[in-house]
């Protein structure tokens, strides 16, 4: 026979082991730009002689930040733009998400 302490025991147990099963994973929006963006973007915001000549934007340029909308960011990265790829294929919603954050990181201070 079950007591009630066993029960709720065991319902605990269950309950922890699907929430560990599907927790959230933590995504490292520095390791994703590093990985695939800082090759034109550069490791700073400012872009690289490749991305010079792709026409890449300027991250740490203070017009850039103050007129671009998060949402164009996002889009920019799933749809790709001018010679910039798509991304949807390669990285998860998330992770996209978690590199437009990233790139209000170069922001300049006022």
């Amino acid at each position: 026979m079950i007591t009630k302490g066993l029960m709720w025991s065991l319902v605990l147990a269950v309950a922890f082991v699907f929430s560990t099963s599907f927790a959230e994973e933590k995504v490292d929006a520095k390791k994703l730009f590093d990985n695939h963006c800082k090759k034109c973007h550069g490791e700073l915001g400012k872009p690289t002689e490749r991305g010079q000549s792709l026409g890449a934007p300027d991250f740490t340029d203070r017009k850039f930040q103050e007129t671009i909308a998060d949402a164009q960011i996002r889009a920019s990265i799933t749809n790709g733009k001018n010679k910039m790829p798509s991304w949807k294929d390669i990285l998860s919603p998330e992770e996209m998400e978690a590199v437009a954050r990233w790139v209000r990181v170069f922001k300049p201070r006022r």
